[in-house]
């Protein structure tokens, strides 16, 4: 009896490969760190906001859980901006020249999250030096040092997963810096059509890239233009 619609047999290696896609695209960043830093710190939300209403802490005790706990939505949003961020870069394209700590060091969101990062480990710091922390019930304490455990774990899974799945590919080049490279060379064809009618660029009209340009600040480019003549008095 044939299946119903004309259906098509799904072998086990279409199955594999289509997950092997999702898991490890290859025009984009593997999505297991924002997957994982959505669910876990959502999971802690989900959990901390009950415990959190049902404190009974001593003035300053209370608003400094408060804020513990919204460090972990600046947590789960870090790695979403990240991925839209570098999602819109590979679209763009990205030359090979450009190497990816170059990418992350110029990147907005970076910068923004290493200043999060240093306010979350001050706010862990000055946790248990809280005037109010001796008068506070049991619970308020130990929910605070609760926070101060995540939040260190977290930090240290942050590294390891920024590490292998936006920088590398488990320590292999990631597959995503082909595809960006080759958006690049299509701009840059497309480009050059358009304003010179050639499918290449000429050099010096060609759009440099970070590390080129960080040369000609530093003054470290050896292409000094032409010779000029050697005019001696007689």
């Amino acid at each position: 009896m044939q299946p119903h619609g004309g259906a098509k047999n799904i072998r086990p290696r279409d199955v594999f490969t289509y997950v092997m896609r999702r898991i490890w695209p290859p025009d984009r960043p593997m999505p297991i760190f924002t997957m994982l830093a959505v669910i876990v710190n959502g999971v802690q939300l989900i959990y901390s906001f009950p415990v959190l209403l049902s404190l009974d802490c001593k003035k300053w005790m209370s608003q400094w859980c408060a804020i513990g706990t919204a460090n972990t939505i600046g947590n789960m949003l870090y790695p979403i901006v990240l991925m839209w961020r570098f999602r819109r870069k590979i679209e763009e394209g990205i030359p090979t020249a450009e190497s990816n700590i170059h990418l992350f060091v110029k990147e907005p969101t970076n910068i923004v999250f290493l200043l999060f990062l240093i306010w979350e480990i001050l706010w862990m710091s000055h946790s248990p030096s809280l005037p109010d922390s001796s008068l506070s019930s049991g619970q308020c304490s130990h929910y605070v040092l609760f926070l101060i455990i995540f939040s260190s774990v977290w930090m240290f899974l942050l590294l390891l997963l920024v590490m292998f799945t936006f920088m590398t590919d488990f320590g292999r080049p990631p597959r995503w810096r082909e595809w960006a490279n080759e958006r690049w060379r299509q701009r840059q064809e497309i480009f050059s059509l358009v304003h010179y009618g050639v499918p290449n660029p000429p050099e010096n009209t060609r759009r440099k890239t970070f590390s080129e340009t960080f040369a000609d600040i530093m003054g470290t480019h050896t292409d000094l233009g032409p010779a000029q003549p050697d005019v001696r008095r007689g």
